[in-house]
């Protein structure tokens, strides 16, 4: 039961910082939360976007994950 509790609140986490990389960053590598802006410290390859490919198809955000792809 505290295991599928955790799993709830790492997702919902993940939910709200994905919907705040997709407002404001996205295709950025990083999102800046202090000034809801961005930064390119990475070549402008959208290193956010990259790195997080497979902890959205694991969470089964498919929807989410389709967009990043």
């Amino acid at each position: 039961v505290l295991n599928t509790a955790r799993a709830g609140a790492v997702k919902r986490a993940m939910q709200f910082v994905w919907k705040n990389y997709r407002q404001h960053a996205f295709g950025h590598d990083e999102l800046r939360p202090e000034s809801g802006g961005f930064s390119d410290n990475w070549g402008g390859v959208a290193m956010t976007l990259v790195d997080s490919l497979d902890t959205l198809y694991l969470m089964g955000m498919t929807r989410e994950f389709e967009e990043a792809c």
